[in-house]
C-alpha cells in the first residue's frame, strides 16, 4: 500500500454526508406521537447539526428524580472517601449544587470518579428509556432504536478545568465504523444552565462535509481529546466567527445535535455545579462504535418498545470499555493481563513501601528507645555507675560530669533517633502526609550531612592526617603522666593504647627520649630477691606482657607476666619501634571496607526511606475503593 493511502486506527479520508445530512431524514409521521417535534425542527437537526428545545420534559416528574439519584451517588461517594480518611467531613449539610465542590476541594478528582460512574440508577434508566424522548428520537433515525453504549453524568463544580471539555465530535471518542452511522446525543441539564456557568456552544453545519476531523490528544492534563479552531476551518468547513453558537437550556429542555456536529462545554465561573446528563441513541443493526467491547441496548423494535435488560447492560464496566476505546485511538496496543500485572505491581510497590517503613523504622524506634533508657537511667542512678569506674582513681576526674554529660548525649541522641523513626512508622501506617513529608525531610538532610562528610573526609584526608598526629602529639607531651599515674584520663587512654595496639609513642618509642619528657621514669623492678630503682627510657606499657587484660585493674598481676623485666630500661621485647598512630591508621585501613559497606547499607536505606515515604505520598491521592474506576478516568 502507498504510504500516503495508509491510515492509523481512528483517522480516516472518507465521508459520508448522506448519512448526517438532510437525505438521512426518516419520513416523518403523518400524525404526531407525544412530544414529538414540528417538522422545522427536525429538519434544522439534519441541516445545521443541532436543534435546541427549550420546554420539554416535566421537571417534578421527569427531572427531579435524577437529581435525587445523584445526590445518593454523591452520599456513597462521600462516605467512601471520608470512611477511607480523604475527607474530613460529609457535607451533608449542603445541596445538590454545593456539596460535591466542598468534595472535590478536599480531595481534588472526585468529580471525575462520580463522572465515570458505571451506576444507572432508575431515574437515569426511565429518562433514557422515557417514552416522549424515544418519539423524538425515532423522528431521527427511525422506529428502531437502541441506546449507544456510551452515556455520561458531568459534573461541572465551578472554576475547575478538569471538567472543561474542548472542541470535539463525539466520533472522534469511537471507532471508524461509527463514521457512517447517525448517533443523536440529548444534553439534558439540570438547572438553567448559559455562558457562565458552564454552558454548550456547536458549530452549526460543522457536520454537512460527513467527515471526522483529526482530533488531537489529550486536552491539559485530562483525558479529553481535542479538535483544533483551524482543523475546524480547514475540514469540516466551519466559519469560527458565524458558525459558534451558545445555547442556553433552561432546566427542562434539551440541546439535541449528531455525532459530527462539533461543540464543547464553557468554563463554569458560577457558584453552583452545573450538572447534566448525555445521552445517545442509535439503530441497533448499525456498529455501535465501541471497537466491538460493548453494545447498545434495543429500546424499540417497529416502533414498540422492548423492556430493557439494563442489569445485563451495566454489567459490562463502561469505564474500561472507554479506557480501551482511547488506546485503540491513539494506535496503543495494550495487554490487558500485562496491564493487570502492572497495577498489581505498583499495588504491591506501595505495599511493600508500607512493609518497609515499618519495619526500618520499628527497629530504629526500639534503638532510640534504648538509648533514652540508658541516658535516663544513667542520669538518675549515677552512683551504681560509678562502683564500674573503682578501678580508675578518680579523685582528680571528674566522672560524675563525664557520665552526665554521656547520658545528655544519649537522651538527645536517643531521643531523635526515636521521634524521627516513630514519624516514619506511624507516618507509613497511617498514610499521614504530614508525618510522611517531614520523616522524608529529616531523612533527606541526615542523608545530604552524611554524603557531605564523606566526600569532605577524602578530600581532606591528608590535611585531617597531619591535624590528628600532630594534636596526638601535643596530648601526648602535655598529658602522658606514665602507667603508675591513673588520675588522668588520656595518660590512661595512652597506656590501654600501648597494650592493645603493641605500639609505643605516637610515632616511635625515641619520643619519650626527646619531646615527651613529663612522665614518671622512676622504674622499680626486683632482680635477685631484693627491689632495684632504674630510669625507664619508655613506659613499660610498652613491653610485652602475657597477661594485658589484668591492666588496670589488677596492676600486680599485669607488672609481673612482663616477659622481661629489663624493658623498660633498655627496650628488649619491647614495641620501641612500632608507633601508634601507624597502628592505628593500619586498624582503621583494615576495617575500612566494613565501615563502607556499613555507611553504604545506612545510606541505601535512608534512600530507600525517602522513596518509600514518597510512594506513599503519591499513592495517598488514590482513593482505594474508586482505584480502577480512577485509572480508567486518567487514562
Amino acid at each position: 500500500m502507498d504510504s500516503t493511502e495508509f491510515e492509523y486506527p481512528g483517522m480516516t479520508s472518507e465521508s459520508h454526508p448522506e448519512c448526517f445530512n438532510k437525505e438521512a431524514m426518516p419520513a416523518q409521521p403523518k400524525e404526531k406521537k407525544p412530544g414529538q417535534l414540528p417538522e422545522h425542527l427536525v429538519k434544522q437537526f439534519f441541516e445545521e447539526g443541532y436543534i435546541l428545545i427549550e420546554d420539554f420534559f416535566d421537571v417534578k416528574k421527569e427531572l427531579d428524580p435524577v437529581r435525587e439519584a445523584i445526590n445518593t451517588l454523591v452520599d456513597d461517594l462521600a462516605k467512601k472517601l471520608y470512611d477511607a480518611g480523604k475527607i474530613k467531613k460529609l457535607y451533608k449539610d449542603l445541596g445538590f449544587f454545593e456539596r460535591l465542590t466542598k468534595i472535590e476541594a478536599e480531595f481534588p478528582g472526585a468529580n471525575i470518579i462520580l463522572h465515570k460512574t458505571g451506576k444507572l440508577p432508575q431515574a437515569f434508566r426511565d429518562l433514557w428509556a422515557n417514552d416522549r424522548l424515544l418519539n423524538v428520537i425515532e423522528q431521527l433515525i427511525g422506529p428502531d432504536i437502541a441506546t449507544s453504549p456510551v452515556w455520561n453524568l458531568r459534573t461541572k463544580t465551578p472554576k475547575n478545568n478538569a471538567t472543561i471539555v474542548p472542541w470535539h465530535q463525539d466520533s472522534g471518542y469511537f471507532d471508524n465504523q461509527s463514521y457512517n452511522v447517525l448517533i443523536p446525543t440529548a444534553w439534558i441539564p439540570l438547572l438553567d444552565t448559559d455562558e457562565f456557568n458552564g454552558g454548550m456552544q456547536v458549530a452549526k453545519k460543522g457536520h454537512r462535509t460527513g467527515r471526522v476531523a483529526t482530533h488531537q490528544c489529550c486536552w491539559g492534563n485530562t483525558w479529553y481529546v481535542m479538535l483544533e479552531e483551524e482543523e475546524m476551518k480547514k475540514t469540516l468547513g466551519v466559519d469560527m466567527d458565524k458558525d459558534v453558537i451558545t445555547c442556553p437550556v433552561p432546566y427542562g429542555g434539551m440541546l439535541l445535535f449528531n455525532n459530527l456536529t462539533p461543540h464543547r462545554s464553557l468554563p463554569n465561573i458560577s457558584n453552583q455545579i452545573r450538572w447534566a446528563l448525555d445521552l445517545r441513541w442509535q439503530r441497533p443493526d448499525q456498529p455501535f462504535g465501541l471497537y466491538g467491547l460493548k453494545d447498545g441496548l434495543l429500546l424499540r423494535k417497529d416502533g414498540k418498545t422492548v423492556e430493557p435488560d439494563w442489569e445485563k447492560f451495566e454489567s459490562v464496566d463502561r469505564t474500561t470499555v472507554q479506557k480501551m476505546s482511547v488506546e485503540g485511538f491513539v494506535d496503543v496496543i495494550v495487554d490487558e493481563e500485562f496491564d493487570t500485572t502492572i497495577q498489581g505491581i505498583m499495588g504491591c510497590g506501595n505495599c511493600c513501601s508500607k512493609f518497609f517503613l515499618v519495619v526500618f523504622n520499628t527497629f530504629f524506634l526500639l534503638f532510640g528507645a534504648a538509648c533514652l533508657s540508658l541516658g535516663i537511667y544513667v542520669l538518675v542512678d549515677k552512683n551504681q555507675i560509678l562502683v564500674l569506674t573503682r578501678s580508675v582513681d578518680t579523685d582528680s576526674l571528674d566522672v560524675p560530669s563525664l557520665l552526665e554529660s554521656a547520658a545528655y548525649a544519649l537522651i538527645a541522641g536517643g531521643g531523635f533517633v526515636f521521634l524521627v523513626a516513630f514519624l516514619g512508622c506511624c507516618g507509613a501506617m497511617k498514610r499521614d502526609k504530614c508525618m510522611l513529608t517531614v520523616y522524608a525531610i529529616i531523612v533527606g538532610l541526615i542523608f545530604a550531612v552524611e554524603a557531605a562528610a564523606c566526600i569532605l573526609a577524602v578530600v581532606y584526608k591528608s590535611d585531617f592526617d597531619k591535624y590528628a598526629k600532630g594534636n596526638l602529639n601535643t596530648l601526648m607531651q602535655t598529658r602522658y603522666r606514665g602507667p603508675y599515674d591513673t588520675s588522668d584520663f588520656l595518660s590512661l587512654a595512652f597506656d590501654l593504647t600501648f597494650i592493645l595496639l603493641e605500639c609505643c609513642g605516637i610515632e616511635s618509642g625515641s619520643e619519650f627520649n626527646s619531646t615527651v619528657t613529663n612522665w614518671n621514669t622512676t622504674y622499680v623492678y626486683q632482680s635477685g630477691g631484693s627491689y632495684t630503682v632504674a630510669t625507664a627510657t619508655i613506659p613499660l606499657t610498652c613491653c610485652e606482657f602475657s597477661n594485658k587484660d589484668a591492666f588496670p585493674t589488677d596492676v600486680t598481676t599485669f607488672y609481673n607476666s612482663m616477659t622481661n623485666n629489663q624493658c623498660p630500661i633498655n627496650q628488649a621485647n619491647s614495641y620501641y619501634n612500632q608507633g601508634c598512630y601507624d597502628q592505628l591508621q593500619s586498624k582503621f585501613e583494615s576495617y575500612l571496607y566494613i565501615l563502607i559497606g556499613i555507611a553504604a547499607g545506612v545510606g541505601l536505606l535512608q534512600l530507600i526511606g525517602i522513596v518509600a515515604a514518597c510512594c506513599l505520598l503519591k499513592k495517598d491521592s488514590d482513593v482505594d475503593d474508586e482505584d480502577g474506576l480512577k485509572k480508567a478516568a486518567k487514562a
